[in-house]
């Protein structure tokens, strides 16, 4: 992994992003106290407004934060999450998306997600699959810096993670995972991309009619992430 500042666990921003509402989407239904691990400025997380349902929200960079609680979620710092923990209230829902990958220690994060979680709570989490054909974050390659290069993802992990900028997962890898931070794994699916950047226009809606059109997909290679559904009986 790359050292230096760390990227906030967030998602995109961009307004119309589609991939924001297909992780709404496949989260559902969700209900009581629910946290964003990784919210970012919150944009992904008022997503997940709903009645009976208070969102909470945890990331890595204060100004996002900040943005989030302007959106009306309640957020906490990840370096305090823990002792925050103490005195916030239990979740019953742990929401994630894209953000694992990102993190500087991914059993710590866990870890901290499983005492965030009440027993019998659920962690409902979607991390990039390394079957997808492109490289989903960014790659160093001597000076330059590349996006979406192909193949990538392929490669064995310490290779790929000497180039990309986070990490990525298989679905074995982000079971036994789980697994080891005491959740037991009950639903995993292989999540589509939207294809809402691909260009041309006929090729996007080509594309998206033909092979993207569903949420998700049992082909590893259409898929771009991972989602999982695991609880925390203990």
């Amino acid at each position: 992994m790359k050292t230096g500042q760390p990227p906030s666990l967030g998602i995109s921003t961009t307004p119309g992003y589609a991939i924001n509402a297909r992780r709404a989407r496949l989260v559902q239904p969700l209900q009581g106290n629910v946290l964003d691990f990784g919210c970012g400025d919150g944009l992904q997380t008022s997503l997940l407004a709903a009645p009976g349902v208070t969102l909470y929200g945890v990331d890595v960079q204060a100004e996002q934060l900040a943005k989030a609680r302007e959106r009306g979620i309640r957020t906490f710092f990840y370096s305090t999450v823990q002792r925050a923990a103490n005195c916030a209230p239990v979740m019953d829902t742990v929401v994630s998306f894209d953000a694992l990958e990102h993190t500087q220690d991914e059993r710590e994060a866990l870890r901290t997600v499983h005492s965030l979680l009440r027993p019998g709570g659920t962690l409902k989490i979607i991390v990039p699959n390394r079957w997808w054909v492109f490289e989903t974050h960014q790659c160093q390659i001597g000076r330059w810096t590349f996006t979406r290069l192909p193949f990538v993802s392929w490669l064995p992990r310490r290779w790929h993670d000497a180039l990309a900028s986070a990490r990525i997962y298989s679905k074995a890898g982000i079971i036994a995972l789980l697994s080891t931070a005491g959740f037991t794994v009950y639903d995993v699916q292989y999540v589509t991309a939207p294809m809402d950047v691909a260009r041309p226009r006929w090729l996007q809606r080509m594309l998206r009619t033909l092979i993207f059109r569903s949420d998700t997909t049992k082909i590893p290679v259409f898929a771009t992430a991972i989602y999982v559904r695991a609880i925390r009986w203990t």
